[in-house]
């Protein structure tokens, strides 16, 4: 592997243990932002440069092995001194089973273990700039959140170190070659989320428990699972799956999917991620974008060959699981007030596109790279204008957001604009009559389901869109609350988020030159997709522009509006000028039926569903 490969993986953990000799205050976190900005060029270097890989530098087999019992341990007494003695034994079991099939197998782990490739470039690009631009403003927040605490450095300190894991975690997941890599870089994943619950105790840590032992349960089937794959393939090797392995190749994807959704927390119940995201805004945001985003569809697209020819009920299950995930997320968007919850909603509905549409062909694949990590960027956007507003103002209650454009008309534009282009990529997409026409015809209650999802996050969107435009009282945001930072990090960024989403299509030009591997699916329209009119390539206007350019044309006509609206109308004694109040995007469901409960009920079966076919395959 590259040096520069075993860097991004490695280098956030030798940056962790650096750490911790740096005293705690301004020193650790100007050293973590540091690390987040040097996690970014890093992947910037490996996606521009292909042959990154030539300067080669391998650890010995055994060292990975050291690595991931090692981690285990950690996670095994850490469980202990906490109590939860259910994961204790979970993880004894996969410490006892790890170390003795090691002794009387010795098998030789993946050669590379680490590299990168074509899509797992894009999501590490997408996932280290959230790092780089979001970091620096969660210090930020988390400096003026512990101002009033006492005692309060060991949970910075604990912050400052899971963001770091979190890096290093990520990393592995969109490279790891080796099953047992699988295993070691969930099991970081895992230890970084930890490091943010133990940081706020009140925050639901214990409640979050039943998550925790859930995921741990995942891993320990998965890591039991590790022999007996050994046993059928003969390696570690993650494409050595694609050899022939039978009937049990139905239980590997489906292993392999429950992984990517229990680590992402991709389950569609609120209640879930109300104790599992219970922390500060940024810190949530960091922990939705990178835990249940873009690492389980790294995962998913890494074992993509695997569920090529499976059973169609298991992929129908699948995809229809996917579709349940988005429009769970849509719905709590809608029910939700505070714009963390909203953005939190969006996110899952993001990643359950992806789940949705990974499956059905190969250029859907690309499509779901390109359009997860485009949106990503964008909600990280909204996370980071959510969190300074925060930081100035208190509170994060969108109806509280209504005289914004007066206080901020910057801030105004930005969010408005990363919201509209939120939407330009799915239904612009729609209009060219790509990736929807096969998905429609061969998965319509998905597809159904789908629709109803972008609908939804639609509808929420221009209800914030419409509480920002509005006015009401006459506030002022003092100067010296807005720290310089935020005022330079915000134009840039935008830049950047505009980029994102429309230049999707160099993104697919990019997939049209990259060898595919043996075992994909085979790539059917992919030139529709490099040449796809409407989004910018290279630079070069397309009718894309057509729908960004009437957006913003749209947009300045409701601000212009509704500020001569507010100027007429507004008199000496008229405080509140016109104001859109909060309105229920969820008044049509009948009073009788609970939505929360239908999802439950969804998702449970449809797991019982996917598992029980399964294990029919074996027969």
């Amino acid at each position: 592997m590259g040096f520069i490969v075993l860097g991004v993986v490695l280098g956030p953990v030798v940056l962790l243990l650096i750490s911790f000799l740096i005293p705690q205050g301004r020193a650790s976190r100007i050293f973590v932002e540091i690390s987040a900005v040097l996690f970014f060029l890093s992947a910037v270097y490996l996606f521009i440069n292909p042959a990154s890989h030539v300067d080669c530098f391998y650890l010995p087999h055994i060292v990975w092995k050291l690595i991931a019992l090692l981690t285990t341990v950690f996670v095994f007494v850490v469980s202990l001194l906490d109590k939860h003695y259910i994961i204790s034994v979970l993880t004894f079991i996969q410490s006892i089973t790890l170390a003795v099939f090691e002794i009387f197998n010795s098998p030789q782990e993946a050669v590379p273990f680490l590299s990168f490739n074509y899509d797992g470039k894009v999501l590490l690009l997408a996932g280290s700039f959230i790092m780089a631009f979001f970091i620096p403003i969660t210090l930020i927040y988390l400096k003026k959140y512990f101002s009033q605490k006492k005692s309060v450095k060991i949970q910075e300190k604990q912050i400052e170190a899971g963001i770091l894991l979190l890096m290093a975690a990520f990393a592995g997941l969109a490279a790891a070659n080796s099953v047992t890599g699988l295993f070691l870089f969930c099991q970081w994943m895992y230890i970084a989320i930890g490091l943010f619950l133990r940081a706020f105790k009140n925050s639901g840590r214990k409640r979050a428990a039943g998550i925790l032992i859930v995921q741990q349960l995942v891993l320990t089937v998965w890591m039991a699972s590790i022999p007996f794959i050994y046993q059928k393939t003969g390696s570690l090797y993650i494409n050595g799956l694609n050899a022939e392995i039978g009937e049990i190749r139905v239980l590997i994807a489906v292993m392999v999917f429950a992984l990517a959704i229990v680590i992402g927390c991709l389950i569609p119940d609120r209640y879930i991620w109300e104790t599992f995201f219970s922390m500060p805004t940024p810190v949530s945001g960091i922990a939705a974008l990178i835990l249940s985003v873009m690492s389980p569809i790294a995962v998913l697209l890494k074992f993509s060959f695997l569920f090529t020819g499976l059973n169609n009920k298991i992929l129908t299950l699948m995809i229809i699981f996917g579709s349940l995930v988005m429009v769970g997320g849509a719905y709590y968007s809608c029910i939700s007030r505070k714009a963390m919850q909203i953005l939190q909603g969006i996110l899952m509905s993001v990643a359950g596109w992806g789940i949705s549409t990974i499956f059905i062909s190969r250029e859907s694949m690309f499509f779901t790279v390109g359009y997860t990590a485009a949106a990503a960027i964008t909600v990280t956007f909204l996370f980071a204008c959510v969190t300074i507003l925060e930081y100035m103002k208190g509170t994060q209650d969108v109806e509280h957001m209504y005289n914004l454009h007066r206080e901020m008309p910057e801030m105004t534009i930005f969010m408005s604009a990363a919201m509209i282009l939120f939407l330009f990529a799915p239904f612009y997409s729609a209009l060219q009559r790509l990736l929807y026409v096969r998905f429609l015809a061969d998965n319509p209650v998905s597809m159904l389901l789908t629709i109803t999802a972008l609908i939804l996050v639609s509808a929420v969107i221009f209800r914030w869109l419409s509480v920002l435009l509005s006015a009401g009282d006459k506030t002022s945001i003092e100067s010296d609350s807005y720290p310089v930072i935020f005022r330079i990090i915000l134009p840039i960024a935008f830049v950047l988020v505009a980029a994102a989403n429309l230049m999707l299509g160099s993104v697919y030009h990019y997939f049209q030159y990259q060898p595919i591997p043996m075992g994909y699916l085979p790539a059917e329209n992919i030139e529709a997709y490099s040449n796809l009119e409407g989004i910018l390539y290279m630079l070069t206007p397309g009718k894309g522009l057509i729908y960004a350019g009437g957006a913003i044309i749209i947009l300045g006509a409701c601000f212009y509006i509704m500020h001569r609206l507010n100027k007429s109308e507004k008199t000496a004694d008229d405080t509140q000028s016109r104001v859109f109040y909060h309105y229920s995007l969820t008044a049509w469901i009948p009073s009788g039926a609970n939505p929360g409960i239908i999802l439950r009920t969804g998702w449970i079966s449809l797991m019982i569903l996917i598992a029980g076919v399964a294990l029919s395959c074996l027969k």
